[in-house]
């Protein structure tokens, strides 16, 4: 028997006329389901890195002080306060 026809998965085996055992469909369908799943889950993913790619733009472009985004400005303050407490 060749790789592919073995590859090959059916409800009944033609090549040797047996039925597949319920446990290996079940197998099959469970190894479907979850390959949908991780398709699904995939898109989500994607779909959620482009909704945070666009609201850090967003936040970068719109809000800014002095010309500078407030994030910059946010961790430019963190920084100055770490600075200040190590010479204390």
């Amino acid at each position: 028997m060749s790789l592919l026809s073995s590859s090959i998965v059916l409800p009944c085996d033609l090549s040797r006329g047996k039925e597949i055992s319920a446990f290996s469909t079940a197998l099959v369908l469970l190894n479907l389901v979850l390959n949908l799943i991780t398709a699904f889950l995939d898109l989500f993913l994607i779909l959620l890195q482009l909704c945070f790619k666009e609201l850090n733009n967003f936040l970068l472009t719109s809000f800014k002080l002095d010309n500078q985004p407030i994030l910059y400005l946010i961790a430019l303050d963190l920084v100055k306060e770490v600075v200040v407490n190590k010479d204390k």
